[in-house]
C-alpha cells in the first residue's frame, strides 16, 4: 500500500503542474493500480504509467461544438485555433443541379464530425499547385470552414477568404492557407470551396 499512498501524492503533484480541477485522474489511475497488481511493479515502471497515462488523459484537448441553422457541429483544435471543416453551405450541385443556382444546404440529424475538409472541386493536377487537395474531388464541394479563436470573445472581426487559382484550380485545404497568425490576432476566419471550371462557369442557352 505504500506505493499506492506514495503514487496518489506524484499524482496529486502532476495534476497541479497540469492545473486539473478534478479528483477523476487521481482516482482512476489509483484504482488502476488496485485492479492490476501495479503495487508490485518497480518505481520506474510506476512512473513511466502514470506519464503516460497523463499524456493521453491530462493533456487531451476538448473539441469545440457549435449550432447552425441545418444542425449540430462538433470541430477539432489545431494550432490553438477551434477549426469547423467542411460544412455544407449549399446542396450537393449534382444531377438535376448540376450548373444550377445554389440551392439551400440540407439538414443533418445528430451531431456532423466537422474535424475533416470537404471534398476538393474536381480539377486538373498541376504540380506545386495541387500536391495538398486530395484530388480528384468531388462535385459535392460546396463546403465552408471556420477558423476562431480557442478562447471566447465579443465583436470579433470575421474575415471571409475566397482562394485564387484563376477559378478553375487549387481549393482551401492547401496547408499554405492555414490562417494561424490571423486568429492569434482574434479574427475569425472563414473559407469557402466553390465550383471549378465548366462546373462552375459553364453557361448555355440550353441550360435556361
Amino acid at each position: 500500500m505504500a506505493l499506492v499512498g506514495w503514487t496518489h501524492a506524484l499524482l496529486m503533484m502532476l495534476q497541479w503542474l497540469v492545473g486539473r480541477k478534478s479528483n477523476n485522474l487521481i482516482l482512476k489511475f489509483t484504482e488502476y493500480m488496485m485492479i492490476f497488481g501495479l503495487r508490485k511493479l518497480r518505481t520506474k515502471k510506476v512512473i513511466a504509467l502514470i506519464l503516460s497515462y497523463i499524456a493521453i488523459n491530462a493533456f487531451a484537448v476538448e473539441r469545440p461544438t457549435a449550432k447552425v441553422d441545418t444542425g449540430s457541429l462538433q470541430g477539432t483544435v489545431e494550432y490553438n485555433m477551434n477549426v469547423f471543416k467542411g460544412i455544407p453551405y449549399a446542396a450537393p450541385p449534382v444531377g438535376n443541379l448540376r450548373w444550377r443556382p445554389p440551392q439551400q444546404a440540407l439538414p443533418w440529424s445528430g451531431v456532423r464530425d466537422a474535424s475533416k475538409f470537404g471534398e476538393s472541386c474536381p480539377q486538373q493536377f498541376i504540380k506545386n499547385i495541387s500536391t495538398g487537395l486530395g484530388l480528384p474531388g468531388s462535385e459535392d464541394c460546396l463546403k465552408l470552414n471556420v477558423y476562431a479563436p480557442t478562447k471566447p470573445g465579443k465583436n470579433l472581426p470575421v474575415m471571409v477568404w475566397i482562394h485564387g487559382g484563376g477559378l478553375v484550380v487549387d481549393g482551401t485545404r492547401d496547408p499554405q492557407f492555414t490562417p494561424i497568425n490571423l486568429i492569434k490576432n482574434g479574427v475569425i476566419v472563414v473559407t469557402v470551396e466553390y465550383r471549378l471550371g465548366s462546373l462552375g462557369f459553364f453557361a448555355t442557352k440550353e441550360l435556361k
